[in-house]
C-alpha cells in the first residue's frame, strides 16, 4: 500500500491528535498514534479518558488489494517529518510486516531520502464509540471556544476533589453556563438560548482545551456536539473527539454568588491590574496580602512583608459607591480575575471584608467573577 500525501498536511494533523497522546504504564499502546488506512487515511490518539481522530487529506492512496489497514505508530514520526520542507511524500506499508517506508526529497537539488518505522499491532488500541443515547447541543463553534476559554484558567488542580478539575457545562431555563472553581475563585459564563435540552455536565479542563484547539483549527462552522451521560463529543469534517466526562455532582455554584452588595466600584481594568502589579513586588512573599482600603472615590492599595522591612501603597481613583470598605484579597488571585475582565472598565461589588467580591467587565453581559477575600492582620 501507498499514500502520497502533503508533509504539512500529515504533519499538522499528527500534531494536533497528539495533543491527547498521553503515557501509561497498564495500557503502552496509547504512547503510540493508531494510523486507519483503507479508502480514507485516519490518524488517531487517545489518553484512555478519551480520543482523537483526524482525516488526512491525501493526494492518493494505491491499495490494489482493497484491505484496511490498522497499525500502531510510535510518536517519533513527528521529529523525522518536523525537519521536512513541505513537498508530497510517499508512505508506503508492507501489509504482512507493517513496516513504514517513507520516501522525500531533501531539499539538495535533486537530492531524496527514506526513513522507515517499524509499525506494531493494534488490536489492544482502546475504542471509545459516540454514545447511542445522547443529547445533541445545538452550539455556535464561537461560543463554544470562547465559553471554555473564559473560566479555564480557573479550573483546580486537586487530584482529592476531582469535579473541580473540570469545567461545569450545563443549560437550565434558556440559558447554557460555563462555570469553573478552584474555591478561592469563580469564573461564570452564560449565554441565553432558546429551546435548549436540559444537562449538566463535568467536562474535563484537557478536553475543554482540546476541544477549542480542535475549533480553533478547523475551518468549518459546521459541526455536532453531543453529550450522554459518560462521554462528551464532537465532530467536525475533519476531527472526531470522543471524551469521559468527570463523574460526580458539581458544587452548587449560585450558592455562593452575593445577592447584593454594600459597596461598588467602577475602575480602569488596565490602572487597577498595573497598580496591583507594581505594589504586590512588596507583599509578603508566604501570603502575598494585598489590601484595599476603599473610600469616597479613592482605592489606596499597600502592600508589606514585616520581615524584611519593605512596604509600598498607591492611591487610585475610582468610581465608588456605597459605604467605605477595607479588605485583603490575594494579589495574584486577584489579578487572575481582573486579567479576565475583556472589557476597558470593571466593576467590583463588595458586602464586607468576610464576604466574596464579585467583578463584572463593563459592557459584557453573562460574565461573572468570583474571588474570596483574606483576612487582614492588623
Amino acid at each position: 500500500m501507498k499514500i502520497t500525501v502533503q508533509k504539512n498536511e500529515f504533519y499538522n494533523k499528527l500534531k494536533m491528535v497528539g495533543k491527547v497522546v498521553g503515557s501509561s504504564k497498564t495500557m503502552p499502546q496509547v504512547e503510540n498514534f493508531l494510523f486507519v488506512i483503507g479508502t480514507d487515511f485516519i490518524v488517531t490518539g487517545s489518553d484512555i479518558s478519551g480520543i482523537i481522530s483526524g482525516k488526512v487529506s491525501t493526494v492518493a492512496i494505491e491499495n490494489p488489494k482493497g484491505v484496511t489497514i490498522k497499525l500502531l505508530v510510535e510518536k517519533t514520526i513527528m521529529n523525522a517529518l518536523k525537519e521536512l520542507p513541505e513537498q508530497p511524500i510517499e508512505i508506503t506499508i508492507d501489509e504482512r510486516t507493517l513496516r513504514i517506508v517513507v520516501a522525500y526529497k531533501n531539499g539538495n537539488k535533486d537530492g531524496d531520502g527514506v526513513f522507515a518505522i517499524q509499525g506494531k499491532d493494534a488490536a489492544a488500541f482502546p475504542e471509545m464509540k459516540i454514545d447511542d443515547e445522547r443529547t445533541e447541543v445545538r452550539i455556535e463553534k464561537s461560543v463554544l471556544i470562547e465559553g471554555f476559554r473564559s473560566v479555564m484558567s480557573f479550573v483546580a488542580n486537586d487530584e482529592l476533589r476531582p469535579v473541580m478539575g473540570g469545567i461545569c457545562l450545563e443549560s437550565k431555563t434558556d440559558n447554557l453556563v460555563f462555570v469553573a472553581t478552584d474555591g478561592n475563585m469563580l469564573s461564570l459564563r452564560e449565554y441565553s438560548v432558546e429551546e435548549y435540552p436540559e444537562f449538566s455536565s463535568i467536562v474535563p479542563a484537557k478536553a475543554a482545551k482540546l476541544i477549542t484547539d480542535i475549533l480553533s483549527e478547523s475551518k468549518e462552522e459546521e459541526m455536532h456536539v453531543s453529550i450522554s451521560n459518560k462521554n462528551i463529543s464532537v465532530e467536525t469534517e475533519t476531527y472526531t473527539m470522543v471524551y469521559r466526562l468527570v463523574e460526580g455532582r458539581y458544587p452548587a455554584y449560585r450558592n455562593v454568588l452575593p445577592k447584593t452588595h454594600n459597596t461598588s466600584i467602577k475602575v480602569s481594568s488596565e490602572e487597577i491590574q498595573s497598580v496591583i502589579r507594581r505594589v504586590s513586588v512588596f507583599a509578603n512573599r508566604n501570603s502575598l496580602l494585598l489590601v484595599m482600603d476603599i473610600n469616597s472615590g479613592i482605592i489606596r492599595i499597600n502592600a508589606e512583608d514585616v520581615d524584611f522591612s519593605v512596604s509600598a501603597n498607591e492611591t487610585l481613583f475610582a468610581e465608588v459607591v456605597g459605604e467605605p470598605v477595607k479588605i485583603g484579597f490575594h494579589a495574584g488571585r486577584l489579578n487572575d480575575v481582573l486579567g479576565s475582565c475583556t472589557s476597558d472598565d470593571c466593576t467590583i461589588e463588595l458586602i464586607d471584608a468576610s464576604k466574596a467580591a464579585i467583578i463584572r467587565p463593563v459592557g459584557v453581559d453573562g460574565v461573572t467573577l468570583l474571588i474570596m477575600p483574606m483576612l487582614i492582620n492588623n
